[in-house]
């Protein structure tokens, strides 16, 4: 299919996602998982260069075939790797998820982008050219740029390969012409709006990730009741308000922000979602525990036994205060003050779980084989989440020196604790 807008050329693969995108001298080739999960985009039509995506984390294929971490997200931007360039790049959003701002970890601003109401980029600002690519791929709704690249030097998507088009997940979407490039797979359920249509017509008021996303109704009180959600492994963290209708349709009202994961008001215990949480905006407690762990770090050992069993840094039952039981372990906060990220009470805890165990100088790999073998058995992956969410926190804000510092003055807290095996076991990451 040619594109008259832009001159661009996409081929479609059988499950209507597009397989390669070009201009005529450029191309780049997408690959898919069977559900439709993007798994790699190489440069040219055969070609085996490019990037390789695995949850949060993208990484650099060379020709040979040799895989190296480019950078991962997180829930206030990505992580880049490379020699000068291992620190936290931010990414300023608004209330529909579109990049506004960025800024590196000094706080510097690199890249200010405004936008029309249907996505198109009306003024781009840059500071310069040390912008990274790894960045400015993501835009409009936070999504990611669905071609080859973009011009570091003034931000805007290049030429080259398709790369006006969005990236949404489940469709790829123009935002000059205010379409997707393919029909909504629910369009059966909404005659009156056109399937090409982008959030039927109102994107100032609301957003349209995917499509799977979490639910929640407002309530008298002003706060959210969670009502449902969408697939839990979509990578879509964007929590949606709404209502349903009498046919029990759910209708889009809103926008409430993001959740720390995609899976924060899933329980993976039982396999569903989390119907009836309550998440209240004005609650803080989250972000205040949180904070009281980073800068006041406690003894490992020390840590694991308070946190177990309803003791006070059990956070999901005692909200962090002495004497308090509470069994709604899915309510929702703000996990930050000026943000609209959104946490369940039991992401806070497993949050600073990770957080400790970064801290501590573990690699993940021990850290995720402590965490199971301290519970008796494999943790849920809505538990996991939250965990790695708190660990790239304590990776990125913990220097290699401080880790083992904190690790060698918990060594007696953990043989108090009677955890000699796991000692053990972390020693072998050191």
């Amino acid at each position: 299919m040619a594109n008259p807008t832009n001159g661009t050329s996409i081929q479609w693969n059988v499950i209507g996602l597009p397989k390669s995108i070009s201009d005529g001298t450029d191309s780049a080739r997408r690959v898919y998982a069977a559900d439709g999960t993007l798994l790699a985009v190489y440069e040219g039509t055969a070609g085996t260069t490019g990037k390789v995506y695995l949850g949060p984390m993208v990484y650099d294929r060379n020709a040979t075939g040799t895989l190296s971490l480019e950078s991962a997200g997180w829930e206030g931007g990505r992580i880049l790797s490379g020699t000068g360039n291992d620190k936290p790049i931010y990414q300023i959003t608004d209330h529909l998820g579109s990049v506004r701002v960025i800024k590196d970890g000094e706080g510097t601003v690199l890249q200010r982008f405004d936008y029309y109401p249907f996505g198109s980029e009306s003024r781009v600002w840059t500071a310069g050219t040390n912008t990274p690519q790894s960045v400015l791929r993501y835009r409009f709704g936070g999504k990611e740029i669905a071609g080859k690249k973009v011009s570091v030097s003034t931000g805007a998507p290049a030429a080259a390969a398709g790369s006006p088009y969005l990236d949404f997940g489940a469709r790829v979407y123009d935002p000059r012409t205010a379409a997707w490039l393919a029909p909504d797979p629910l369009s059966e359920k909404y005659y009156p709006v056109s399937p090409y249509a982008y959030c039927a017509g109102n994107p100032v008021n609301l957003v349209d990730p995917d499509g799977q996303t979490t639910r929640v109704v407002r309530v008298d009180d002003g706060s959210y009741m969670v009502v449902g959600g969408g697939d839990p492994f979509d990578g879509d963290n964007s929590i949606i308000i709404g209502y349903y209708d009498d046919n029990q349709e759910w209708i889009e009202t809103g926008y409430l922000g993001k959740s720390l994961t995609n899976v924060s008001f899933f329980n993976s215990d039982y396999n569903t979602w989390s119907i009836g949480a309550i998440i209240d905006a004005n609650d803080m407690s989250g972000i205040d525990f949180i904070l009281n762990h980073e800068e006041n770090l406690m003894p490992l050992g020390d840590y694991m036994l308070s946190a177990t069993n309803g003791n006070i840094n059990d956070f999901k039952v005692t909200n962090g205060s002495e004497g308090v039981i509470r069994d709604d372990f899915y309510r929702g906060m703000r996990i930050g003050y000026n943000t609209s990220v959104y946490a369940s009470a039991r992401d806070i805890g497993n949050y600073v779980a990770g957080y400790y165990a970064a801290a501590n100088g573990f690699a993940w790999e021990r850290a995720r084989w402590a965490f199971d073998t301290y519970q008796g058995s494999e943790e849920g992956f809505s538990t996991q989440a939250a965990q790695y969410a708190g660990f790239l926190k304590g990776l990125r804000s913990t220097t290699t020196m401080n880790m083992q510092k904190n690790f060698h003055k918990s060594i007696p807290s953990l043989v108090r604790s009677g955890l000699p095996l796991l000692l053990h076991k972390l020693n072998l990451s050191k």
